[in-house]
């Protein structure tokens, strides 16, 4: 059986008397070298990265063109590029692994350490309660239960600290007759800047001829006819930073 090749070196006047599976092997031959020839040439196109092609209108099927070939009345000539468009972006990718711990921050400042100091008064129509407070600044807070026990009528009792960045401004509070009544009042000292211990006095007395102020000599009207007692007298010092507005 003789192979492809010698059909191809055989003469085109001998072809005649070839069998005629020589012929048909020839001719196969022949056209696939055309096809091949042909198929180079057309997959060769006018921009290396365009190709061409003419798709079948019914069966999709492409045959490759270049840009200068029509194509028939039942195929459609396309186009493509090698390298198409650039793509929207793709979708974020996972969170990645925690990263190493980061150095230590520097120290904050120191913390300002809070005390309380309390004391409690005794019993009476005059009642003192001390406390012996620290340079720094403070809350004072002084509580009094104001007793009217004569039955006689209303009754005043007054209470005030001793120093006080108020300028020490008495607090009155008003029993009825054979009651009572809670005095409570609040104010700022700054001792900041004091030399050292300073005593500090919450005092409460009757208020017959009561004071505007501790450092004021000028007295107020006198309204109260009844006898008046302290009891639950407590003095408190808060230690702490004050904010002023």
């Amino acid at each position: 059986m003789r192979n492809w090749k010698s059909y191809l070196s055989t003469p085109l006047t001998k072809a005649r008397n070839l069998p005629w599976k020589g012929k048909i092997g020839l001719v196969l031959c022949f056209t696939a070298v055309v096809a091949l020839t042909t198929g180079a040439r057309a997959f060769t196109s006018v921009s290396p990265n365009t190709y061409y092609a003419c798709m079948d209108n019914t069966t999709k099927a492409l045959e490759l063109s270049d840009a200068s070939s029509t194509c028939s009345t039942s195929s459609s000539k396309i186009s493509w590029q090698q390298q198409g468009t650039k793509g929207e972006p793709g979708p974020g990718g996972p969170a990645g692994p925690a990263g190493p711990k980061g150095d230590s921050g520097p120290p904050g400042p120191a913390g300002f350490a809070t005390q309380i100091f309390r004391t409690a008064g005794g019993i009476g129509p005059f009642v003192i309660a001390t406390l012996w407070l620290p340079r720094g600044t403070y809350l004072l807070e002084g509580t009094a239960q104001v007793n009217e026990f004569s039955g006689n009528g209303r009754a005043d009792g007054s209470c005030s600290f001793s120093r006080s960045d108020s300028d020490s401004i008495p607090d009155v509070s008003t029993a009825p007759p054979n009651g009572s009544e809670v005095l409570t009042m609040h104010d700022t000292l700054d001792l900041s800047a004091a030399p050292g211990i300073t005593r500090i006095l919450f005092f409460c007395r009757p208020s017959e001829n009561r004071l505007q102020s501790v450092n004021s000599p000028i007295p107020q009207p006198r309204f109260a006819y009844g006898s008046i007692s302290f009891s639950r007298v407590v003095f408190t010092a808060i230690s702490g930073q004050l904010f002023r507005q």
